[in-house]
């Protein structure tokens, strides 16, 4: 029982959401094909969406001001996540000025919309962040690769395995997140990049 948790634990830490979409940004910048410039851009996007609120996430939650780190009080997320859509802005802005590839902007977007859809339905619910975002992450590079990475979709159930392992999220409140992942980020960035 001890290794199970602690095996729960490690996929909540190693597939939280900053670190997930971190990856996909910095490899939309290398798929880009626009060397530097690509890699660049992927980095300075995962800072300003994801390393930068993240690092604030956990200062505060060890200030006692957050729940924790995976901001696990419902109450709590809208103003985080507004905070990180805020810090996003000034990201696009940064990345429009360097004439950053339209690629990581349209990853960018895409996250952005699962962003807005966490927000409308946080006050409400606690849908699983950690599921909506590797779902939406999986769909992101399956249409980025094509279906050789199909072999990808086992992960979104790990995670939702470790979620309700936790008890941080219902069968329920995962399953949304694993559904709204692809609908809502898959679908944005397939409108961006047709």
């Amino acid at each position: 029982m001890k290794h199970t948790r602690s095996l729960a634990r490690f996929c909540t830490e190693v597939f939280q959401p900053p670190a997930v979409v971190s990856f996909l940004l910095i490899v939309a910048g290398i798929h880009s094909s626009t060397g530097w410039l690509g890699i660049l851009s992927g980095a300075i996007a995962a800072l300003f969406m994801c390393l930068m609120p993240w690092l604030a996430v956990v200062l505060l939650a060890r200030r006692g001001r957050l729940s924790d780190h995976h901001v696990g009080d419902k109450r709590q997320r809208l103003p985080v996540l507004l905070a990180t859509l805020g810090s996003t802005i000034l990201g696009v802005v940064i990345l429009a000025a360097l004439g950053a590839p339209a690629l990581v902007f349209a990853v960018l977007l895409s996250f952005v919309a699962g962003m807005v859809f966490m927000m409308a339905v946080s006050p409400f619910w606690k849908v699983s962040g950690h599921a909506t975002a590797l779902s939406g992450a999986v769909a992101v590079l399956i249409l980025m690769f094509g279906p050789g990475l199909f072999w990808l979709l086992a992960l979104p159930p790990l995670i939702g395995w470790s979620r309700v392992h936790l008890g941080d999220h219902s069968v329920n409140q995962v399953f949304a997140g694993t559904i709204a992942g692809p609908l809502v980020i898959g679908s944005i960035l397939g409108l961006l990049t047709i």
